[in-house]
Order: C-alpha cells, then sequence, then structure tokens
C-alpha cells in the first residue's frame, strides 16, 4: 500500500500518535537514568570492581547502539516504524532484567550489549516518526516540549534509582525494567502502523558521499569531543560525588541540579542568542565551560568546591547540546539526510566508546596511585585537543596557492 504524506494523516491521529511520543520518550529516560547512573557506583564502589572494566561495558552499549542505529532506520523504511520500536524498548527491558541478576563479567557484558542493541532498534525509528507526525511549523514547538519532558524524566529517574540503590541495586533494574516495557505495551497498542515515508537511498553509497564532504566529516568529528565529555555525567562523576560526599543518593543531586539548570538556562539563552551569538560559537563556549569545570573538580576536596564545578560543567553541557544539534543541521545536504546523521551517529559511537573506556581507567588508576586530580585534569586534556580541533573544523585555514608550473 503507498504510503501517505503527513498532511493526509487525520489530524486526531496526529495529535494521539504526538502524546503517545512524548509519553514513550518520558518513560524511556526515566527508566535510562534510574539504572544506567548507578550502574558505575554499585559495582565500583558496592562490589569493588574495576573502574575500568565496568566502563568497558558501558562503552559497549554506546559502540552497539549508536553504530547500529542507522541501519535500523533504514530498516524501518522497509517495515515500518512501529514493529521496530516495540522491539527495540522490550529488547531495552529485557536487558535491564539481565542486570538485575548480573554478578559476573559476562553477564554484566551480556546486558550492556543486549541493552545497546534495543537502543538501536527505537533510536533512529523513533525519531522518523516524530518527523512523520510534525509539521514543520509546529516541530520547534514539539522537539522543546520533548526537551523539557526529558529533564524531569532525568531528575526523577536519577532520584528514584538512588533511593531504590539503597535498598537493593535489582530494585533499581526491575524499575527501569518496567518502564521500559510499559513504553513498549503502549506503543504495540497505540501507535498506528504507518510507514515513515523516508526516501530508500543506497545506505553505503549515501554514506560513502558523506565522506567525500570533507568539512561535515571534521566538525562531526570535532564535535563528537562533546560527547566525550558530556559521558563524564553516566561513568566517572557519579563515583566522584558518591566518594567526597559519602553518599550513593547525592548522585540524584546531581541530576537534579542539571535539571534546575537546563529549565531555568535552555530555553532563553537559545532563544537570545538568535541572531547574536551563533551555534558554534555557543558550542565553543559550551565546551571550555566544560573543561574549566573537569579542571575544577580535580582540586574538589569538599562539597561545596564539588558543586560548584558541576554547577560551571552543567552550564556547559545545557548550552552545548542544542547548540551541537544546530551546528550539525545547517551542515547536512538536504538529499542525504539519513547518510549525514548516520555517520555523525558513528562518531558519536567512537568517541562515546573510547571516552568511557579512557575516562574509567584513568580514573581508577589515578585513584590507585593516590592522586585523583591527575585522572580529571587527564579527560580535560583531551576536552581541550577536541576543542582545538572543533576550532580549526569551523574555522579552516585557507588553502595553500599552488605556485605556477610554467
Amino acid at each position: 500500500m503507498k504510503q501517505e504524506p503527513n498532511t493526509n494523516l487525520p489530524n486526531l491521529v496526529r495529535k494521539r500518535a504526538q502524546w503517545l511520543v512524548l509519553i514513550d520518550n518520558l518513560l524511556v529516560i526515566i527508566g535510562f537514568y534510574l539504572l544506567f547512573p548507578m550502574i558505575t557506583v554499585h559495582y565500583v564502589d558496592n562490589l569493588g570492581w574495576s573502574a575500568a572494566l565496568v566502563t568497558a561495558g558501558l562503552a559497549l552499549r554506546t559502540f552497539t547502539q549508536q553504530g547500529l542505529t542507522v541501519l535500523a532506520g533504514a530498516y524501518a523504511d522497509r517495515i515500518g516504524a512501529k514493529p521496530l520500536i516495540t522491539a527495540g524498548l522490550a529488547l531495552r527491558g529485557i536487558s535491564f532484567l539481565i542486570f538485575a541478576h548480573a554478578d559476573s563479567i559476562s553477564l554484566l557484558m551480556l546486558s550492556c550489549l543486549v541493552a545497546g542493541l534495543g537502543g538501536a532498534l527505537f533510536d533512529s525509528p523513533k525519531s522518523a516518526v516524530i518527523v512523520k507526525l510534525t509539521r514543520s511549523k509546529e516541530r520547534a514547538h514539539f522537539y522543546a516540549l520533548l526537551g523539557t519532558l526529558g529533564t524531569v524524566g532525568t531528575c526523577s529517574g536519577a532520584a528514584l534509582g538512588g533511593w531504590l540503590l539503597a535498598f537493593d541495586f535489582r530494585w533499581v533494574a526491575y524499575a527501569g525494567a518496567c518502564s521500559f516495557f510499559i513504553a513498549s505495551i503502549l506503543t504495540l497498542w497505540l501507535l498506528p502502523p504507518f510507514r515513515v515515508g523516508v526516501r530508500q537511498d543506497d545506505l553505503l553509497a549515501g554514506l560513502r558521499q558523506v565522506w567525500k564532504d570533507k568539512n561535515f566529516v571534521m566538525f562531526s568529528l570535532a564535535g563528537s569531543g562533546f560527547w566525550l565529555l558530556w559521558l563524564q555525567m553516566m561513568s566517572t562523576l557519579p563515583l566522584l560525588v558518591t566518594r567526597i560526599t559519602g553518599h550513593q543518593s547525592s548522585v540524584a543531586w546531581m541530576y537534579t541540579l542539571e535539571a534546575i539548570l537546563t529549565l531555568s538556562l535552555q530555553y532563553p539563552i537559545a532563544h537570545w542568542s538568535v541572531g547574536r551569538w551563533s551555534s558554534e560559537s555557543r558550542l565553543q563556549t559550551a565546551m571550555s565551560a566544560m573543561i574549566l569545570g573537569l579542571l575544577l573538580t580535580s582540586m574538589a576536596s569538599t562539597p561545596a568546591l564539588l558543586w560548584t564545578s558541576l554547577a560551571i560543567f552543567t552550564v556547559g553541557v545545557v548550552i552545548g547540546d542544542p547548540a551541537l544539534q544546530e551546528s550539525t543541521a545547517r551542515r547536512l545536504d538536504p538529499r542525504l539526510r539519513g547518510a549525514y546523521l548516520g555517520f555523525n551517529s558513528i562518531g558519536m559511537a567512537i568517541s562515546g566508546g573510547l571516552g568511557y573506556m579512557i575516562s574509567g581507567w584513568l580514573y581508577q588508576t589515578t585513584l590507585a596511585w593516590g592522586h585523583p586530580s591527575l585522572g580529571w585534569i587527564g579527560i580535560a586534556s583531551m576536552g581541550i585537543v577536541c576543542l582545538a580541533y572543533l576550532n580549526r573544523a569551523i574555522n579552516p585555514p585557507a588553502p595553500r596557492m599552488l605556485r605556477s608550473q610554467a
């Protein structure tokens, strides 16, 4: 059956499906932040496992999800988004049940792998559904609403996870699994079975075309340095917060701080910066703030210094996230949006995976040396290198004049 265009969808169907996407996204974020920030705290602090080993598992999840999601998006063009989103959410829920009983390295790696596969299945198709259900004039408002609810989900999920961790890690995993299973059931029950209507192109040919766009490739790889810094909120910073405050429940306050700063600053800054502050400049400022925050954590020996450094780091996250998305979108070839975004997700997979492993190893090694501040200096140094590369990508050097040959 020929796919009908977006404008022909009945308005009532579109609105109901939009609400479903909002609820699904809220449940996904709550479930994710229930468990993932608590993984390093539980396995490293409670069980005494190697931080490098645990973050290697988190890296496996990132590699799997970001590396394969471009293929899931292409497959959704053929069979529709609903089966992939439903299966992906259910698979993520199953992975959380494995986490609940992951008392060995092999089970931990298996749970991270299954979690990544589930995320790869629902991530790109969900994004395509949003485009399908929203008209161009309402899309910005819808994304803003997604972001606001996402902030609420981040805060509430982390708070609930920190509270449940005081009882038993298994309850953290069970609660997260329930969130994903409910989202899967709602999707199966309520999401209309339409196709997302994305143009069918040869994926490999599209990726080869992207590779020829050296300006985009350079910016994509440089911009992925932002995620290398951001992922510290999911790996090493929860360990630092627990170590300095002495309370695992304090991890929830870190995400509460992020929620407060996001709700109070992100939209006003984005609104004010139109015509005044370019997205590239905002991204550079954001990464500079995140680097400064990490450098200050190397000196954080008291809760007051810790929360000050985290606030500076989080302001960078708040400014940088929308700036990176805007800068990336402006560099896309409209004819190959899927291929361009697919390549961009590969860059995120590489930076995220390596970032997890390197930062985990640095945290563990420098703590064993008795100089944990060196770990934060090392992570900040990686950020400085990425920032320098980003500056070069934004302002490439002028090509050299070729000497004429007579």
